[in-house]
């Protein structure tokens, strides 16, 4: 092999100097290489769209009282895996735990259990945003374990805690969408809380805040008790009260200062449910009576302006004076209870007796009931005039009452009796005024009816 594979000749090099010249002119040092210039400093990437989601979700969550915390896990599921966080809610305080999902996974659940394996709480809705509610309310943090699966599609997640009060959790349920998991320790107040979230959440969507934490009122076996509702002109308000520990069954009357009624529940289930718009600014009452059993009732109030609720139009629970007042006109309404009358069996005495009532008014008769002889009261109302009301006494004791319930329905009383006596028979309108007709009817007393029927 020659020498010329090992070495530059003259012209090479020659040839590649004026090469490296037409390269930049860079000119060789004997002190070493040139100084390389400065680098740009490098972008910071995009913002990540969980981050972003959950940024605007904190900024609104810190407005309803929640304050986001430091603990938050985020990681990529495929469809069917799993993964599982330790959270730890305050002494004193109330965790809640959401959890966010890219566009590709459209159902993620997750399951809150204690340390002894025993499931607390879980959202297992069809939608990919989660959310549980864990409680300490003694003076130790208390642990548990966040179970999240991807059980439908694949994506990243991430999982944010929020420490607040128990009130809080409607509001941020609504604000992430969905229907919350709420731990407890206790079965019977998970079932209370249950019923207590779902009525907070369908208030919360039409508008209505809480008015901070439920309220527990003692009701012995068929007490009532009047616990005082401010409520300010153009409010709204939704009530519930939940029937608890052996209360098998609570009714609620929305009261003005005078007693007069303004509002009440109507269902047939254990609980009472009733709403109202107030006109003027007034201090109102409610009144919660125990039906059946003996126990307590929790009461929650939620509130808004008429103009965020829609006003009265916008309500959907219990009735109001507007659902009792009667739009038939009188003469109508008294030739039905004649007739009425007439097919049960029973002699129209006479004819009605029509008066004219302010609110509150009353008006006062007397009915001689011969012996063996049973008596009809029916009170009828003119237009405009909301739930007529029956007192029927004798000798100053009260013996039968009634009230007309809906929109113009009449207040009947029937009345048997095996001694002749005098009725003194109030008639009363109680929540609006106008005209109301007494018809007064009669029948003998059967030998097998008992006396009085009611």
């Amino acid at each position: 092999m020659s020498q010329a594979a090992y070495y530059a000749t003259p012209a090479t090099l020659v040839a590649a100097l004026a090469l490296l010249g037409a390269c930049g002119g860079a000119e060789v040092s004997s002190h070493g290489p040139a100084t390389p210039p400065p680098t740009r400093a490098a972008e910071p990437p995009p913002p990540d769209a969980l981050d972003a989601r959950l940024a605007k979700l904190s900024e609104r969550a810190r407005s309803l009282g929640a304050e986001p915390t430091s603990a938050s896990a985020r990681g990529f599921l495929a469809t069917g895996e799993s993964t599982t966080v330790e959270v730890s809610a305050p002494a004193g305080a109330c965790l809640t735990i959401t959890v966010l999902a890219s566009a590709g996974v459209r159902d993620l659940d997750a399951t809150l259990y204690a340390p002894s394996g025993d499931v607390l709480a879980q959202d297992t809705a069809e939608d990919a945003h989660p959310t549980l509610q864990l409680c300490a309310p003694g003076a130790v943090a208390r642990r548990a374990y966040v179970f999240v699966r991807a059980y439908n599609g694949t994506g990243a997640y991430l999982l944010a805690t929020f420490r607040s009060l128990p009130a809080a959790l409607p509001a941020l349920a609504q604000l992430v969408g969905g229907t919350p998991g709420v731990a407890s320790d206790n079965p019977a107040a998970v079932a209370d809380d249950d019923r207590l979230r779902d009525f907070a959440l369908g208030a919360s969507s039409r508008g209505f805040a809480s008015r901070g934490a439920p309220r527990v009122v003692p009701l012995a076996a068929t007490q009532t008790v009047r616990i005082p509702l401010s409520l300010a002109a153009a409010e709204c308000v939704s009530v519930i009260a939940l029937a608890e520990s052996g209360l098998e069954d609570v009714d609620a009357q929305l009261l003005d200062a005078d007693g007069t009624e303004l509002a009440r529940d109507v269902g047939t289930g254990p609980d009472a449910t009733l709403q109202y718009c107030a006109d003027t600014a007034a201090e109102r009452s409610l009144a919660l009576t125990a039906v059946r059993g003996q126990g307590s009732a929790r009461v929650a109030v939620f509130a808004g302006p008429a103009t965020r609720v829609g006003g009265t139009s916008g309500l959907w629970l219990g009735q109001r004076d507007a659902n009792f007042v009667s739009a038939r006109p009188l003469d109508v309404g008294i030739a039905a209870a004649r007739a009425h009358a007439t097919a049960d069996g029973y002699s129209v005495r006479g004819a009605s007796t029509t008066v004219t009532l302010a609110r509150g008014g009353a008006s006062h008769s007397t009915t001689h009931v011969p012996a063996n002889t049973c008596v009809r009261l029916e009170a009828t109302a003119g237009p405009g005039v909301a739930r007529p009301y029956l007192l029927a006494s004798a000798n100053g004791a009260p013996l039968a009452e009634r009230e007309g319930r809906g929109a113009g329905e009449p207040a009947i009383i029937d009345y048997c009796t095996p001694t002749a006596l005098d009725l003194d028979v109030a008639l009363v309108a109680r929540a609006s005024s106008g005209d109301v007709a007494l018809t007064v009817s009669s029948r003998p007393l059967a030998t097998d009816s008992a006396a009085p029927p009611h």
